[in-house]
């Protein structure tokens, strides 16, 4: 991997976290975050926005695939939504304060 690459999935994985806290902020009773790496870490610099698509599971062990947009001038989620028909049904408006266990697209776990 060259250094542009290098530089580039560490620029992902910041930017996975930092949707980890938006999603936090969210939507309620979020117990892990996996992100989908062939989908994720997309960034749009002409409109000025990130695409991630995620697995969520809530206390129910549900979990289904979504698209998260976050605009980073905005500092927040401007967008999310069903790939799948379920995932409107598993997430709730609120907040998650518990720890949440996270999968990063590339590989590593980590707790935020």
């Amino acid at each position: 991997m060259n250094k542009e690459q290098e530089k580039e999935e560490k620029e992902i994985i910041e930017m996975e976290k930092v949707i980890v806290k938006q999603i936090k902020n969210t939507f309620e009773d979020v117990k892990r975050i996996e992100f989908i790496a062939e989908m994720s870490g997309v960034h749009n610099e002409k409109a000025g926005f990130w695409s991630f698509v995620v697995n969520i599971t809530t206390p129910n062990g549900v979990r289904d695939t979504g698209n998260i947009i976050y605009k980073a001038d905005e500092n927040k989620i401007t967008s999310y939504g069903p790939i799948s028909k379920d995932f409107d049904d598993i997430i709730t408006p609120g907040k998650t304060i518990d720890l949440v266990e996270v999968i990063f697209s590339d590989g590593s776990k980590g707790g935020l």
